[in-house]
């Protein structure tokens, strides 16, 4: 049997070395095939965070103005309501002081007007005493309060009959 020489064994097992880490080499992934490193597969991921926080922010932006808007709409329709009610009050106010004013009437039909002060009721009353009687003087009752009240009627401008007196009544008769 022959010996192996020496020098073709070193050179052998040098080679397999080399060719060992030659494949070893060829095997893991490098930037030019198109793989990734583990750093680079770090920084995708937080790239995709970054993303999905921007996302995530701009949808609550977007909610935020959603309700931003929600909310200056119930101002305004609320802000208008009151406008109206003012107005609807002040509405009400000015009948209410017309009525009241110095010389309004309350028309209560049969040629009968109420003063400022006077129910309907009182006027038709005070109306019929004076038709029936013809009296200056009356004493005539009030459904309204319940008490009888003198009331002291003559000539009035329009061709007719005013009775004034009572607690400020004043009843207008041209029938």
């Amino acid at each position: 049997m022959r010996k192996p020489d020496m020098k073709l064994t070193f050179v052998l097992v040098a080679l397999l070395v080399l060719c060992a880490g030659l494949l070893a080499a060829g095997c893991g992934s490098s930037s030019d095939d198109g793989g990734e490193t583990a750093d680079q597969a770090q920084q995708e991921i937080q790239e995709q965070k970054d993303v999905a926080k921007e996302q995530a922010k701009k949808r609550a932006q977007q909610e935020i103005q959603e309700q931003k808007d929600v909310a200056a709409a119930q101002k305004a329709k609320a802000k208008q309501k009151a406008k109206d009610t003012k107005a609807e009050i002040q509405e009400q106010a000015d009948v209410a002081a017309a009525q009241n004013a110095p010389g309004a009437k309350t028309d209560c039909g049969g040629g009968v007007q109420a003063g400022p002060n006077t129910s309907c009721s009182f006027a038709e009353n005070v109306a019929s005493k004076f038709k029936s009687t013809g009296q200056s003087s009356l004493s005539v009752y009030s459904p309204t309060t319940g008490e009888t009240y003198t009331m002291n009627c003559g000539p009035w401008k329009d061709a007719g009959t005013v009775c004034k007196g009572g607690n400020n009544a004043s009843v207008y008769i041209t029938g």
